[in-house]
């Protein structure tokens, strides 16, 4: 009621022209308003963003903005790049502890001898992974969402064997939680899940 009694007003002091230009006016803001709210922003340039598709066990798919994805999830998904990169320092960072424990072994045979992860006794070798399924802790197979060219690595230890272990070398598991599909709510959730972890000696023999 209010606003019919503004523009009764309007009209009564504007010309029939002047008043079309405002109730045009009037429209283009009320659209731009609509297309902010739209796409959830407020700055009226934003591009359309980019949308990803996962699909689940039942082959039901659905798309998620990449975009609110990463912000959501910061720091999750890696480029080949961005994981060459942190494996690099991580590979560095034991090195240097690997140079200061030997540093009173001259046998050069030994030295050369610590594979993978530097361990004497049954040294691990990871290999990262961009599964697009796992099975999660109570078996049932989950799509794991990535983000191409950013993925969710997912490292799986192997035994490389050679160590002095005076028994056998047994892979152990570890439990990761990964973003996943939940099948009732269809939202991203994160849930646990077993792969090969790491390389551990028993001695079976004592």
């Amino acid at each position: 009621m209010e606003m019919l009694v503004t523009w009764v007003l309007i009209l009564a002091a504007l010309s029939v022209t002047q008043f079309c230009f405002e109730l045009r006016k009037l429209k283009r803001v009320e659209d731009d308003t609509v297309r902010e709210f739209a796409s959830g922003g407020g700055s009226g340039d934003r591009q359309d963003d980019e949308m990803l598709t996962i699909c689940g066990d039942d082959q039901q798919c659905l798309e998620f903005d990449t975009q609110r994805l990463k912000v959501l999830y910061r720091n999750l998904f890696q480029t080949q790049e961005q994981l060459d990169m942190t494996r690099r320092k991580s590979k560095s960072d034991r090195d240097d502890i690997l140079r200061s424990e030997s540093a009173g072994i001259v046998d050069t045979e030994v030295l050369d001898s610590l594979q993978g992860d530097g361990d004497s006794c049954c040294p691990t070798m990871f290999y990262f992974h961009k599964n697009l399924t796992l099975q999660n802790v109570d078996k049932v197979k989950r799509p794991i969402i990535h983000i191409p060219p950013d993925y969710q690595w997912i490292p799986h230890g192997t035994c490389l064997g050679g160590g002095n272990c005076g028994g056998m070398c047994i892979n152990e598991p570890v439990m990761l939680h990964l973003l996943t599909l939940d099948p009732v709510t269809n939202e991203p959730v994160f849930e646990a899940f077993e792969v090969p972890g790491y390389c551990s000696c028993k001695n079976i023999f004592n």
